[in-house]
């Protein structure tokens, strides 16, 4: 089914950062994400190799969307000889950027470390499985209703954030962007149970353990305990973000 929505990522590198900064979540290589690469290495004239990319601090891409960009030294070699051959590709270009020391030491430049958060274009960006099921609703349908038991790990999500979702159990290795749209949180499962909301759910068909299982969903064969609080997340599809093995 072809999505509808006309809202569509735009990315821009707005910093750099080093490799084990945990902060940001790791974007996944799109034809998107390595233009903005190769625009912002065009632009500042740039210079390094992947040893630099992996080990050196300050020469990891942020995206304007609250990712960074990490790559093989392959890869990083590849989008440097997408730079400086405008796009023109051969098999083992990569190799002139493969490392600092296939460079002439005089051509070498790195990026000043730092990143102005002020320019993200969205203030939270998150990265989390849901269930098979769900998945392919999100996939499909362009919407779904995620619910499960509030956790520390998720409490933080708000209204309009955008995530980017897989499948457990899931053949299908595309991953999801969607829009978090609307949130509706319960003090515990029997008012879950008792709302509108859960009629409208994957899991209105369901009853007792399982259905103490499937709400708790985050954790496999474990049933939400009576004292714990629900979220339902309003997911709205954004994007599809192809498994990029399909391509290898």
């Amino acid at each position: 089914m072809e999505n509808d929505n006309t809202y569509k990522m735009t990315y821009k590198v707005i910093g750099w950062t080093w490799w084990g900064d945990t902060d940001y979540v790791v974007a996944s290589l799109t034809d998107e994400v390595v233009d903005a690469v190769v625009k912002e290495i065009r632009k500042c004239g740039y210079c390094f190799g992947g040893d630099s990319h992996q080990y050196r601090d300050g020469c990891v891409p942020v995206l304007s969307t609250g990712e960074v960009v990490k790559c093989s030294m392959r890869e990083w070699g590849a989008i440097m000889s997408m730079a400086f051959f405008d796009g023109v590709r051969f098999p083992l270009d990569y190799m002139g950027w493969y490392m600092d020391t296939c460079i002439e030491d005089d051509a070498l430049k790195y990026p000043e470390e730092g990143v102005d958060e002020h320019l993200f274009t969205h203030p939270h960006y998150f990265k989390t499985g849901i269930t098979h099921k769900r998945f392919e609703s999100l996939k499909t349908k362009g919407k779904v209703l995620h619910v499960l038991a509030t956790s520390d790990e998720n409490t933080n999500v708000d209204v309009s954030d955008i995530g980017v979702f897989w499948g457990y159990d899931c053949e299908d290795f595309d991953q999801l962007q969607a829009r978090v749209m609307k949130i509706k949180r319960f003090k515990n499962p029997e008012e879950f149970i008792k709302s509108d909301v859960f009629e409208k759910t994957d899991l209105a068909d369901l009853t007792g353990h399982e259905l103490k299982v499937a709400i708790n969903s985050a954790w496999e064969s474990v049933p939400i305990q009576d004292d714990e609080e629900i979220t339902v997340y309003y997911l709205e599809l954004i994007d599809i973000i192809p498994d990029r093995r399909k391509n290898a």
